[in-house]
């Protein structure tokens, strides 16, 4: 007797309405199980202390949570920025006193100090004129890198809004967004081509790092 494809049919589509709810189930009891025993558990505890509040440097800000933590460093890397006699001078200080904290500090230094920079040059009126005698005298790529790129950033991006017209204001910003963007692009491409060159010429990459990097 031939086969009733529509009775087959019938089983395999019963077969998945029954299989689908009781997967769901299966899948979300483990789920509720897992989470239980990971809220059940032991938090881990490190070997050792980590690094971030050993020197007692603003350590008011690192038992903070996360959303609250960045704000108060900016505010007490300002404060010790305020206190130097000179920015040029006080913030490789800055540097060197985090360096010995370590932690999230000294991670997010360079990116703090991108604000910490700008309230600063607000705060102080600086204009270009000035600005050479305020820049960091240091290559650190952290505090004082991130201080610099502040200072220099606000007052570019306030002489433009304050030439340009109204009604234009908002192009320009564009412009400058776009012009920070292709500079970092067309930097890193140069540097990178003359990386390439002194490897391919057998120099090694010290050579160029001297040139891209000084």
């Amino acid at each position: 007797m031939p086969a009733n494809p529509s009775a087959g049919g019938a089983s395999h589509s019963t077969v998945r309405r029954i299989v689908l709810p009781v997967s769901v189930a299966v899948l979300t009891a483990c789920t509720l199980a897992l989470t239980q025993v990971g809220l059940g558990a032991t938090p881990p505890v490190p070997d050792a202390p980590i690094a971030g509040n050993t020197t007692g440097y603003l350590s008011e800000c690192a038992a903070l949570p996360d959303s609250r933590k960045a704000r108060c460093y900016v505010r007490g890397l300002l404060r010790e920025v305020d206190r130097s006699d000179n920015p040029a001078t006080g913030v490789p200080a800055i540097d060197a006193k985090v360096h010995d904290i370590g932690g999230f500090l000294e991670a997010a230094c360079h990116s703090l100090m991108h604000e910490v920079g700008r309230t600063w040059a607000k705060q102080h009126d600086l204009t270009l004129e000035d600005l050479q005698r305020y820049v960091p005298h240091s290559n650190d790529p952290g505090c004082s890198a991130g201080f610099g790129m502040g200072l220099s950033y606000s007052q570019f991006a306030i002489i433009v809004l304050r030439d340009a017209p109204r009604d234009g204001q908002g192009a320009v910003t564009a412009a400058v967004s776009l012009s920070d963007a292709l500079g970092t692009a067309l930097g890193t491409g140069i540097a990178g081509a003359i990386l390439a060159a002194f490897v391919r010429a057998g120099a090694g990459p010290a050579p160029a790092l001297g040139v891209t990097m000084p």
